[in-house]
């Protein structure tokens, strides 16, 4: 049930022994308040220490006899944490916050070449110089071991909006095939990792609505859910983006009502987790919160005619966006194929390969495990799934075997739309296949 619960790699914490745990700490610093009139900084890394081993899936609380969902409580004790000052510094992941935070165009083009080209390919290069000293590492310091044990896949490509040229803030951006008439309308949100980690994602989506005839609308600017900041406790922050979110989708709403908008797509977990608090219903009457690959199989805009022989290896994400038909229905329909499960969390966890990578690399060893168990040929692979984040994290596995994450609807343009999509699709759309709608 526990996605951080694996005690093959000595990880302990299952929901039942971090429940205990809290009501024990608890417990002690009520002890302490009444006893010493003071409050023991022991407590505090206890808590924190609880805090690091769970991903916020919330796969606990179904089977839980009392309904205790320890997803909601980890969120409650990093707020708590923070809250006291009794939080861990860690730069990596506040420069990476500080980054999702900036929305601008031109800052972002700086950030995708200094950090996610730049740093990522410095990474790789530590990776494979450290090989030889890890030992030494590891001794030295065990927290830059783990950031290099694995490499990173190669990010940051260019976003829909830098190829267009997008860079107007107050405006959104509609995408409809010219001459052709429109099926539907909906709304994309692409969020952090779809358009700015691996930016392919939001373009395969934007180009496969293009050509089933559905006309696409994308928010201004690079949006953030908001999810980012409150898994890492900072929730009064997580609520002012989301507040401003709304604020956007509420003037969207009232310009493009001539639309009739009856969909909001995301291609991200954490994303639909986020946006659904944002009451999106109400917002776009009637709308309904979809991920990408579910609105294509629910509208059957593509499929294909054969069925599909090769084994298909799946990831399911522990924020899985696939909330209303499954990922077995939706490989079905699309592809007539029935996909093979690989389970567990991949170990990337949005910022938890940032903050914990000991636990991230315990998490991919036993990801690398089943992966085996499954395809015990195995050796060089590509396994699909619906994160980008997970995207990130599958194609770390880089030991005995080598494995190649991708967004399934990354798989569907490729499969549809031919090798060369993305290239052709760009060129398409320059002729004149969208619109810059002023807010």
């Amino acid at each position: 049930v526990c996605n951080t619960h694996s005690p093959k790699q000595n990880i302990l914490y299952s929901p039942r022994n971090k429940i205990l745990g809290v009501s024990l700490i608890t417990e002690a610093v009520l002890y302490e308040a009444q006893t010493e009139n003071t409050l023991g900084i022991r407590n505090f890394k206890m808590l924190r220490e609880i805090s690091n081993f769970c991903t916020g899936c919330h796969n606990c609380y179904t089977p839980c006899p009392v309904k205790i969902d320890f997803g909601d409580v980890t969120l409650d004790i990093r707020k708590l944490l923070l809250d006291r000052n009794k939080k861990k510094f860690k730069a990596v992941t506040s420069f990476t916050l500080f980054y999702l935070r900036r929305r601008g165009y031109l800052i972002n083009k700086i950030f995708r070449i200094a950090l996610l080209n730049l740093g990522y390919s410095t990474q790789r290069i530590g990776h494979y110089t450290a090989k030889p000293f890890m030992f030494i590492i590891k001794k030295a310091s065990p927290y830059i071991a783990g950031m290099i044990k694995s490499p990173l896949p190669k990010a940051g490509s260019k976003s829909l909006r830098e190829h267009l040229r997008l860079n107007t803030s107050n405006a959104i951006f509609s995408f409809q095939k010219p001459d052709s008439d429109i099926k539907k309308s909906v709304i994309y949100f692409p969020g952090c990792g779809s358009e700015r980690m691996f930016s392919e994602i939001s373009i395969a989506t934007i180009a496969l609505l293009y050509k089933a005839g559905v006309r696409v609308v994308i928010p201004p600017d690079y949006l953030c859910c908001g999810y980012p900041l409150l898994s890492n406790g900072q929730t009064r922050q997580a609520d002012t983006k989301s507040s401003e979110n709304r604020v956007i989708f509420h003037r969207m709403a009232g310009l493009l009502g001539y639309m009739e908008i009856e969909d909001i797509l995301i291609s991200c977990g954490t994303c639909f987790e986020m946006i659904s608090k944002y009451e999106v219903e109400t917002i776009f009457p009637g709308a309904k919160l979809s991920d990408i690959n579910e609105f294509i199989a629910k509208h059957n805009l593509y499929s294909l005619n054969t069925q599909t022989e090769s084994t298909i290896l799946y990831h399911e994400p522990c924020h899985t966006p696939l909330k209303h038909l499954g990922y077995e229905k939706v490989f079905d329909s699309i592809l007539h194929a029935t996909a093979i499960d690989i389970p567990n969390c991949c170990g990337e966890g949005g910022t938890l390969a940032l903050s914990t990578p000991d636990i991230s690399n315990s998490l991919r060893e036993r990801k690398k495990t089943n992966l085996l168990e499954a395809s015990p040929s195995l050796k060089k692979g590509t396994v699909l799934t619906t994160c980008p984040s997970c995207v990130q994290g599958l194609s770390k596995i880089q030991s005995s075997i080598s494995i190649t994450g991708k967004s399934l609807v990354v798989h569907l343009a490729e499969t549809f739309l031919g090798k060369k999509w993305k290239k052709e699709f760009i060129k398409e759309i320059k002729k004149g296949g969208y619109e810059r709608i002023i807010l």
